[in-house]
């Protein structure tokens, strides 16, 4: 690890640390197959999932979900309920995942929408046409990034990135020409390259887009004062304390987000160390309290032991370069 304060067998200490607190059942699987590498053949492996499955997060999930493969409205909440399924560790061949893909697929193939209010917006058309089919297929990229329906998407939206940058820099009028050439649909509000579903999308599989293009999509999203809408609104490329909480738990998921982008090695050192500065006097990392959004894996927050669990999971996934969403 060139240029980081941290050792790959220092963080194999902390997962070894972490295991040997006896972590409730799911911090314990994800630690397992995230921290030590088992495989899903693993006898381990296989009575640990088993855990999950049975455990009363997944259980919620599954029973809460409508027989169509979404959890009330779409857009905010089957949201998330799906990164809450991923976070704890659900694969994405989980019956509950399995509907929200054949729900995605065929919202993309226009047989189906978001069962919820349309948004507010000046044209309506926008809603319809142009975000909801983005945040089918970046979400169906999360679940099932191979899925040949992905394909038109991202290449469409590949070209309004590539339209953005044709001159060199960034030129917001040429990305709004260009989705106007295709959608036909004038708004106020415009949908940009640097968006969380857009990112997501274009990062859906790795070779998307041509280096040169990715290397300024990445540098501009990581230095854009205004953050990443939907998730953090301030300067992802400026550092943040652990104490803020609130802040750094969206600064660093905005941060995870963009390590999907092949790019980010370049990048990543000065955040890695930072945050490895972070520890307690113990070597763990505390949240102190649990930020609106974040994602709970032991079973109750009341006790500092699993506190300092999920949090110091949510670190080393970051640490450990796991794609963020």
């Amino acid at each position: 690890m060139a240029g980081l304060l941290f050792t790959t067998k220092e963080i194999e200490n902390i997962i070894d640390e972490l295991l040997n607190m006896d972590p409730d059942p799911i911090p314990r699987f994800i630690l397992l197959k995230e921290g030590k590498g088992l495989k899903p053949s693993d006898r381990e492996y296989q009575n640990a999932y088993a855990q999950v499955l049975a455990h009363p997060f997944t259980r919620q999930i599954v029973q809460a979900q409508t027989p169509g493969g979404y959890w009330g409205a779409f857009h905010g909440d089957s949201e998330a309920v799906i990164r809450q399924a991923l976070w704890i560790g659900l694969t994405p061949d989980h019956p509950s995942l399995q509907k929200v893909i054949f729900f995605l697929e065929k919202v993309l193939l226009g047989e189906e929408i978001f069962h919820q209010r349309c948004e507010k917006h000046d044209n309506p058309r926008w809603w319809l046409e142009i975000f909801m089919p983005l945040c089918a297929a970046a979400t169906l990229g999360l679940l099932a990034p191979e899925d040949p329906l992905l394909e038109k998407h991202i290449s469409l939206w590949r070209c309004f990135a590539e339209a953005a940058f044709a001159g060199g820099q960034y030129d917001p009028e040429a990305e709004w020409k260009a989705q106007y050439r295709h959608f036909q649909v004038k708004t106020k509000r415009k949908t940009p390259f640097y968006g969380y579903y857009s990112v997501l999308l274009l990062t859906a599989q790795k070779g998307l887009l041509p280096p040169a293009l990715e290397q300024k999509i990445l540098a501009y999203c990581l230095h854009r004062e205004e953050g990443m809408y939907y998730i953090y609104d301030k300067n992802p490329s400026r550092l943040v304390p652990i104490m803020a909480t609130k802040d750094f738990y969206n600064w660093l998921r905005t941060l995870t987000v963009l390590s999907r982008f092949a790019g980010w090695e370049q990048y990543k050192s000065p955040y890695y160390n930072w945050v490895w500065q972070q520890r307690d006097a113990d070597g763990f990392w505390d949240l102190m309290k649990k930020p609106r959004g974040h994602l709970q894996l032991s079973d109750s927050w009341r006790t500092r032991k699993n506190r300092i669990i999920d949090s110091s999971i949510f670190i080393l996934r970051f640490l450990t370069n796991k794609p963020g969403y």
